[in-house]
């Protein structure tokens, strides 16, 4: 079966080879008539041309390959999903994926490496919220090598960072507490507090104020032990009913505690984690959750990178929305 190539849609539109190559390609500075424009793109779609984008970088001078760099400190459970993400844009883009280290002996990183020997053309950098990772992309945009970071460096302003809406989380998840006739609601925090976290307790006491509820928060000292803190907090404040956890191992420390002083979950005490792992399912009593849109985060984050790569106009930050799991921990009737 022969393959379609520009000159058959040229020929099919009934116009120039180069008229194709432009209004495919975008070429920025010329104009075309609506017309021409429609008649080419129904050509492709009548022929089912795929450009050959793979040709085209060689031509520009393109690696056709993406840097990843994953920090050490991000959860394994992240990963997978946002590897995923990348890779369904990656594979639409005709690029692959090439996996660089996080922690290097050498002097140069080899992420700065592969992209001074074109070996890849980007790089997408994923850390946890609390890493500074200034100095990395201070180095990064002096090299003017095209990144995209994930999670961190949303308060960076000079950082392109795709990120998930934490304030979102929060406010959901205390609305649903609420609809569910949950009334004294208590929120558990890190004592150590960092842009997001203090984003999800803006969430929380929105909600809280805007039904005209008493605010209840606890800023866990000792993360490690958690669940002396909390049940402490509890055996203190008999009226709470239910808890919003910043972070599932809270959560799960949150249900251990209510279960020695034999709450009925989800019946007489309510729980939600504002984030999400693989184990909510499987807890003793199956956990709800804030989950994060892993995937689209991966997505967004090779997305804009290819257009930081091509030089196109981008949007410097972005939060994908999280949504709701409703698990037995707080589906009470």
């Amino acid at each position: 079966m022969k393959r379609i190539n520009s000159k058959d849609v040229a020929k099919e539109a009934g116009v120039s080879q180069s008229t194709v190559s432009m209004i495919l390609n975008n070429k920025k500075g010329v104009n075309f008539k609506k017309e021409t424009i429609e008649k080419v793109m129904n050509a492709v779609e009548k022929l089912n041309y795929k450009p050959n984008i793979l040709a085209r970088n060689m031509k520009m001078n393109l690696a056709n390959s993406i840097g990843i760099v994953i920090s050490k400190y991000i959860d394994s459970f992240l990963i997978p999903n946002i590897l995923e993400g990348i890779r369904k844009i990656c594979i639409k883009n005709q690029n692959s994926i090439t996996i660089c280290n996080w922690e290097y002996k050498q002097q140069t990183p080899d992420y700065i490496e592969y992209y001074q020997q074109k070996r890849i053309d980007g790089l997408i950098y994923v850390a946890t919220i609390d890493e500074n990772i200034k100095q990395i992309s201070n180095e990064l945009n002096a090299l003017k090598i095209p990144f995209v970071t994930i999670i961190a460096g949303y308060d960076i302003p000079q950082i392109t960072t795709i990120t998930y809406n934490l304030y979102k989380g929060a406010f959901e998840s205390t609305k649903h507490l609420i609809e569910k006739k949950y009334k004294n609601i208590l929120y558990i925090s890190p004592e150590n507090l960092n842009y997001g976290e203090m984003d999800r307790i803006k969430g929380y006491k929105e909600v809280i104020s805007n039904f005209k509820l008493k605010q209840n928060i606890i800023y866990i000292k000792d993360y490690k032990n958690a669940n002396i803190e909390i049940e402490k907090y509890l055996k203190q404040n008999k009226n709470v009913d239910s808890v919003i956890a910043s972070h599932t191992y809270l959560a799960y420390n949150a249900m251990k505690s209510a279960v020695k002083l034999n709450k009925k979950i989800p019946k007489d005490f309510g729980i939600i984690s504002c984030d999400h792992n693989s184990y909510a399912p499987y807890t003793q009593i199956p956990l709800s959750t804030a989950d994060i849109p892993l995937i689209e985060m991966g997505e967004k984050s090779a997305e804009i990178l290819f257009k930081k790569i091509k030089k196109e106009k981008h949007i410097k930050k972005f939060q994908c929305e999280p949504k709701l799991t409703i698990r037995e921990s707080s589906s009470r009737e």
